[in-house]
């Protein structure tokens, strides 16, 4: 009998992703009527609007790099065109969510992220089954992602940060696909830059 090949595209991959992280969170607790209603899936929060287009154009930039890396052999000269474009977009979207972030005092944040939910410290419990609308800034891309989230539990934790005392864990829900490999994409991209600077450092002075 044979056994499944492994599933390697990034959608299989993404069932086993996840990364001790930091990013910028910031959340709030949803009215029964809010969580229920129907909302547009990755906005949460209607007054959101500066984040939602930097979320949506984050999405489009994935999905336009994948007809670019078609561009490579076919047109040289018009992929040099696109992506100098992309560049000053990316420019203009990093400091447009820098003047935003500016606004607030958030620091980063330390979650284990994956692109099914998240856990993250929090200064109260927080009910189960009681939904969250989020915003998510990665780093270090400032790629922005609104999403809801259902509680799953919220534990108080002994030690730790005192202000923060309780470990809460959520799931992602109403989240588009795309954004699910957006995120998956990001965990692999931290691996890989973490991988790079294990072996600088491991690397002997002098060579």
């Amino acid at each position: 009998m044979t056994g499944r090949a492994p599933d390697r595209s990034l959608g299989g991959r993404r069932n086993f992703c996840r990364i001790d992280d930091e990013v910028l969170l910031s959340f709030r607790l949803l009215r029964d009527k809010e969580s229920s209603g129907e909302m547009a899936a990755d906005r949460p929060d209607a007054s959101s609007d500066t984040f939602t287009l930097l979320s949506q154009v984050a999405l489009q930039r994935e999905n336009v790099r994948g007809l670019l890396r078609a561009l490579r052999s076919e047109s040289p000269r018009i992929l040099r065109c696109i992506s100098a474009i992309e560049e000053r977009l990316e420019l203009l979207e990093s400091w447009v969510l820098l003047n935003r972030l500016a606004a607030c005092s958030d620091q980063p944040q330390t979650v284990r992220l994956s692109a099914g939910g998240m856990s993250f410290r929090t200064g109260s419990r927080l009910r189960a089954d009681s939904v969250l609308a989020l915003e998510i800034v990665l780093l270090p891309s400032l790629t922005g992602i609104l999403s809801r989230g259902r509680v799953l539990r919220s534990v108080r934790q002994l030690g730790g940060d005192g202000s923060l005392p309780y470990l809460t864990a959520i799931e992602f829900i109403d989240m588009k696909e795309s954004t699910r490999d957006l995120i998956t994409r990001h965990i692999l991209a931290q691996e890989g830059r973490r991988r790079r600077r294990d072996r600088h450092e491991q690397r002997p002075r002098g060579t």
